[in-house]
């Protein structure tokens, strides 16, 4: 692949990328209805350990950079 490529398949990535929504309408509609309900519930443990995840993807990017 050539430097062309590349660059033109960044573009393509870039582009798809910003077609995407930010959210899940779906997802932000059912946590808001349980959010409502009261029977929103969270677990501690998968929290965090998404949280660290993303703090661990976050440290990659920022080091690629």
């Amino acid at each position: 692949m050539s430097l062309t490529d590349t660059a033109t398949r960044l573009q393509e990535l870039e582009a798809h990328i910003a077609s995407m929504p930010v959210a899940d309408v779906q997802h932000v509609s059912d946590v808001q209805r349980s959010l409502a309900s009261g029977s929103f519930q969270i677990e501690p443990v998968e929290a965090a350990s998404n949280l660290i995840t993303q703090e661990r993807e976050f440290a990659l990017i920022s080091k690629q950079g």
